[in-house]
């Protein structure tokens, strides 16, 4: 393939500036610090199983992968961010997003400044992730027009190694992080089970912070997180094995 001297240009240095966000190296998952879920299901309807294990296995299992597999190229400098999505994204010299362009025809163009301040851009998944009120997520797939319960922050991403699995999630503003599980499809990634948080009433672990995660199998993931013990009615850190168990 060939290109312009314009577009080697842009390339080359969009590529100078990828920056290392949060989970260049690793992923982020503590935000704040602070028993099987039935989970919020669509719309493939699959479900999870919940294993509590100990420390052990949770490390056995962790020492047998390449966690670098889960590296995500990262775009935080908002002029070098602008280049590369010059068409795609309007940002004014505040850093305020006022227009968005996606790549199926839909587009946004009345923003509340108070709710879109440039964060990052993420070139591989094509997402763009925003600030808004009090240190929230806000989130767009610029390819899809989905936004931040559908998309979430590429800083929580974990992929299987066969890339049809991975774990996401976005900071919502309150104490806890909203986690979900995402399942390639022929159309992109879809969200098919969501980790809900904060209902005394469930008979599921209460997930409010993930620390660690990491999959062995295709479909089971290892967790070390922080939960909330409605019995003990304190949080408390717990490692788990979760199974997709696909319908």
């Amino acid at each position: 393939m060939k290109f312009g001297f314009k577009t080697e240009y842009l390339f080359s240095l969009c590529l100078f500036g990828l920056s290392a966000c949060s989970n260049s190296s690793e992923p982020h998952f503590s935000r704040r610090s602070l028993d099987s879920s039935i989970l919020q299901v669509v719309p493939a309807k699959d479900s999870l199983i919940f294993e509590e294990i100990d420390s052990t296995l949770f490390q056995t299992t962790l020492l047998l992968l390449d966690t670098s597999q889960n590296r995500l190229p990262c775009i935080s400098n908002q002029a070098q961010a602008e280049l590369l999505l010059k068409d795609r994204v309007r940002i004014n010299q505040e850093g305020n997003i006022e227009a968005l362009y996606f790549k199926n025809g839909l587009s946004i163009t009345d923003f509340n400044h108070d709710y879109s301040f440039f964060k990052a851009y993420y070139p591989t998944e094509d997402i763009l992730v925003c600030e808004g009120g009090h240190s929230s997520d806000v989130t767009y797939n610029l390819s899809t027009g989905a936004a931040t319960e559908e998309t979430g922050n590429p800083e929580y991403m974990v992929s299987n190694m066969k890339k049809n699995y991975r774990l996401t999630g976005y900071y919502g503003g309150q104490e806890c992080v909203s986690y979900f599980i995402q399942k390639k499809t022929d159309s992109g990634f879809q969200k098919i089970i969501s980790f809900k948080w904060g209902d005394a009433n469930r008979q599921t672990p209460d997930i409010c912070n993930i620390e660690q995660a990491h999959w062995g199998q295709e479909n089971q993931l290892f967790i070390y997180a922080q939960i909330f013990d409605y019995k003990l009615e304190r949080p408390r850190n717990a490692y788990y094995r979760l199974t997709v168990i696909e319908k």
